[in-house]
């Protein structure tokens, strides 16, 4: 029932608006992010569901599709909702990276790991990062997969992508020292230390300009 209404009144605000001509996809789109990004993940998803029914044709869409699938999914618990939007993501936009993604999380669903806490948060959080290139909301969930859960398996790849995507993706090399000393603090002799410690050794640099790399240029090139 709470779905019925929530759809319902998607429905109704759709009409308002379409009459109105006063939201645009991407305003909506902007609005939907805006209300996800303050916790309010009820009205983001009916932003979404709005942008999805009343502009059909619009570029946005795929990824109001794959929004609202994993604000279902990782804050709403209705994993009935989330397959809905994943299938109709990877069926309707298959050769797109959203698609993929799309199919990649509806896969996840119904495996066996879908019953880790963890394991779901480490999926969404890279989802959000490396699908919707939505850098901040990634990690902010990988880091809370290494902040609640320490001890499981999972955390030191999330704590090392948190500040891999931090490094590489958003240049915020202060964040990503934090992450990386993190890391070898929490997991000094875990196998992924040592790279851990290249990448801080290296933080901000060109890759062009790496010792490391100009020797293997160097040995292709004989």
């Amino acid at each position: 029932m709470r779905h019925s209404r929530t759809s319902m009144t998607g429905v109704l605000i759709c009409v308002v608006l379409l009459a109105c001509g006063k939201a645009t996809d991407n305003e909506i789109l902007e609005r939907g992010k805006l209300l996800e990004n303050n916790g309010e993940y009820v009205k983001a998803m009916t932003n979404y569901g709005i942008l999805s029914k009343a502009y059909p044709e619009s570029p946005l869409r795929a990824e109001a599709i794959l929004r609202e699938g994993l604000i279902a999914y990782y804050h709403q618990g209705d994993k009935e909702t989330a397959q809905s939007c994943f299938s109709k993501g990877a069926a309707e936009y298959e050769n797109s990276q959203i698609g993929q993604g799309c199919q990649r999380m509806q896969e996840f669903i119904n495996s066996e790991l879908a019953a880790d806490s963890t394991e779901t948060s480490y999926m969404v959080g890279l989802a959000y990062a490396d699908i919707l290139e939505d850098f901040s909301t990634g990690i902010a969930i990988l880091k809370n997969v290494a902040e609640r859960f320490p001890e499981s398996s999972r955390a030191p790849a999330a704590l090392f992508m948190a500040g891999f995507i931090a490094a590489n993706s958003e240049k915020n090399y202060d964040e990503a020292k934090q992450l990386y000393t993190r890391f070898l603090k929490v997991y000094p002799d875990h196998e992924m230390a040592a790279s851990v410690q290249w990448e801080l050794k290296n933080l901000g640099k060109d890759i062009n300009d790496l010792p490391e790399i100009d020797k293997i240029t160097k040995n292709t090139e004989k």
